[in-house]
């Protein structure tokens, strides 16, 4: 795990391209002393039991939940006919059923925004999906900032997304 307090100074924002993302990620939510907040378009749990980056995310999630660190996942609840609607579903069950404090987003509103952010400082924003391609495969590209005041719009921007996503539409 690399030290992302070391990796650059709070007045840098770091371009992370393709593979990289998924070992960034990883660390920063290794990091997290009080937060880790994940705003996701597709999270994709296709075989819990096996190994891939989402089950190794998930599995580092644990792991600091059961420290006392606030876990919060939003997914994209949005319904259509498009596969991923079905493995966003498939993913939120078995999230909630493992403990997890998951939301999916309003009905009427596509997520389509990727993001973790970490004790409300650390935020990775990209294009990357939880998904076994975007991490491995995909040409993908994000940026990674470590500074609260430049983050404060985002933690914003989800605790909203969060709030209105309490609202059930029937």
């Amino acid at each position: 795990m690399i030290c992302i307090e070391k990796c650059f100074n709070s007045d840098e924002i770091v371009p992370i391209f393709d593979d990289r993302a998924y070992n960034i990620i990883c660390d920063i939510i290794s990091s997290a002393c009080l937060s880790c907040y994940i705003l996701a378009y597709d999270i994709r749990i296709v075989s819990p039991n096996k190994i891939n980056p989402i089950n190794n995310i998930l599995g580092i999630l644990k792991y600091k939940r059961e420290k006392g660190i606030d876990i919060k996942i939003l997914l994209n609840g949005y319904v259509s006919r498009h596969l991923q609607s079905k493995f966003n579903a498939y993913s939120y069950n078995l999230l909630k059923k493992d403990g997890f404090e998951v939301r999916k987003g309003s009905r009427n509103r596509l997520i389509h925004a990727k993001m973790v952010l970490v004790d409300k400082k650390i935020l990775f924003l990209g294009s990357h999906n939880f998904t076994k391609s975007s991490f491995l495969r995909n040409r993908e590209s994000g940026i990674l900032i470590n500074n609260k005041e430049k983050t404060a719009e985002y933690t914003k921007y989800f605790n909203e997304l969060w709030k209105e996503s309490e609202i059930k539409i029937c």
